[in-house]
């Protein structure tokens, strides 16, 4: 074969090896572009210490690429002179910018953004070894560019990254081994803490466990040993008239003085958190280490309650349960036979999804009450059914117009 068409060869390789270096090379993460220099592999620590001057990375793949491209142009002009003669060296051009754009450019880049860690990895030493080699160079051009930037007063783009992004390096942790999955979980709620409103995870009105007013000071505090809270709601007339929170230590003091007092009436309360269904747990929990309180109130837009919400409740967004020594593990959807659950009309959708595996196209937050009751636009009658999706509804036990139980059936 002819000596000047084999370099020709070589030179396209060559061409195509720095091209597919730079896709490779620039479309790693950082967080990716860590965890390689600690990596044993050949190439993974020379991937590292490649991007940590990602400039002068650029300008050596550019300088070699285009160095590269220029013997491969002279050398097929000289080839191309000896076998066809001057008048066809347009017809050479031409084939040589063809063949370079596909096998030095298109091919390799898009082979190397799709194994961008391997192809890095095999092209790190040699490029370490061209930066060294044509180090004066590099050097000059990297500082003739800074002094241009500087001149046209260029500042360097503030390195940002998206919630996706950040996400997505946690993730690609994970699977590496470097983050455990409980800490994962832990990252991904704190992000979604500030999006979160208190609607989403307060108590609903009718699961608070309260007291009235005109209740004697002895019923209340069986009241308090009998459900294991340390805090009470304290209402008069109902539960849109919350005139304080009642808390155990209260009720000490109130049992233990020289003149102790007959009913909550009497007993002289701080006022509640009222909070909106709508802010965010974010700005609560500040509230809550401002006030030094650990209970609030929650309400609609037209001031009736609608729930009730805790520190714990808040805590829990990014820790994930927390169980003491006075909880009781119930779940509120239980399987009782193949296909079929039995749920709390307080059950949340989340809840269901869980149970069933079927996602359902509903709020997860909200209840099955809810859902429920939106689909019949009524109160339902026991027995009654409902079919959403992939599931039927159906009531098994009502106290009045709260729905209490409900069969959940896979259809």
């Amino acid at each position: 074969m002819d000596t000047d068409l084999v370099l020709l060869l070589i030179l396209i390789i060559i061409s195509g090896a720095f091209s597919g270096a730079e896709i490779a090379l620039t479309s790693l993460s950082p967080a990716k572009t860590k965890m390689l220099k600690n990596d044993h592999r050949p190439g993974a620590k020379a991937v590292y210490r490649l991007k940590q001057k990602p400039e002068r990375l650029l300008i050596t793949i550019l300088i070699g690429n285009n160095l590269v491209n220029i013997l491969a142009t002279v050398v097929a002009t000289i080839w191309g002179i000896k076998v066809f003669g001057s008048n066809a060296l347009g017809i050479v051009t031409g084939a040589l910018t063809l063949i370079i754009l596909v096998f030095g450019e298109i091919t390799p880049k898009t082979y190397a953004q799709k194994h961008a860690e391997g192809f890095a990895r095999m092209m790190a030493n040699p490029l370490l070894w061209f930066t060294y080699i044509l180090y004066p160079i590099i050097w000059l051009l990297e500082k003739f560019i800074h002094g241009l930037m500087h001149l046209m007063k260029a500042k360097s783009p503030i390195k940002t990254m998206s919630e996706e992004e950040f996400l997505a390096m946690v993730d690609i942790g994970t699977k590496e081994g470097v983050i455990e999955e409980h800490e994962q979980e832990m990252i991904e709620n704190v992000l979604e803490f500030t999006d979160t409103t208190v609607e989403e995870i307060m108590t609903t009105k009718s699961n608070i466990e309260s007291l009235d007013v005109n209740t004697v000071i002895h019923e209340a505090r069986q009241f308090f040993i009998s459900h294991s809270h340390s805090r009470i709601p304290v209402y008069k007339g109902n539960l849109d008239n919350i005139v304080g929170i009642l808390t155990v230590h209260d009720i000490l003091k109130i049992t233990q003085a020289e003149k102790p007092i007959e009913k909550l009436s009497d007993f002289h309360y701080l006022p509640p958190i009222v909070v909106p269904k709508t802010k965010a747990i974010a700005k609560l929990f500040r509230e809550f280490q401002k006030r030094r309180q650990h209970i609030a109130i929650v309400v609609d837009e037209r001031g009736n309650t609608v729930g009730l919400v805790t520190l714990e409740d808040i805590l829990e967004e990014i820790v994930g349960d927390i169980v003491d020594e006075s909880d009781q593990e119930k779940s509120l959807v239980t399987p009782i036979g193949k296909n079929e659950w039995l749920a709390t009309g307080e059950a949340t959708i989340e809840e269901v999804n869980e149970a069933t595996g079927i996602e359902l196209n509903y709020p997860e937050h909200q209840t099955v009450s809810l859902l429920i009751l939106e689909k019949l636009q009524n109160f339902p009658r026991l027995g009654e059914r409902i079919e959403y999706e992939q599931l039927e509804f159906q009531v098994k036990k009502m106290n009045k117009n709260i729905i209490e139980e409900v069969l959940i059936t896979k259809l």
